[in-house]
């Protein structure tokens, strides 16, 4: 899961509570760790925010961001969204 010098932020927007979410919270108990051993230089932010709706989004070179609304995915589809950033 190297992001490389593709991503230069990545931020997990989550609800704590929501069933919508749970997928987004399985991917941080998950799968943060390896993410962070694979891209150690990488700032990756999870905020949780009760009612928010689960989105990933990833500020790239040149200001550019993207935004992927991940509600109802669950950790495996989340990852493999993320994974898709660094091709």
């Amino acid at each position: 899961m190297s992001l490389g010098r593709v991503v230069r932020e990545l931020r997990i927007h989550l609800c704590s509570a929501s069933p919508a979410s749970q997928g987004a919270r399985d991917f941080v108990t998950k799968y943060y760790s390896s993410l962070k051993k694979a891209n150690p230089s990488l700032p990756v932010l999870v905020r949780e925010c009760n009612g928010a709706q689960a989105q990933v989004q990833a500020r790239l070179p040149f200001g550019e961001e993207k935004h992927f609304a991940v509600n109802g995915m669950s950790a495996e589809e989340i990852k493999s969204v993320i994974d898709g950033l660094a091709k």
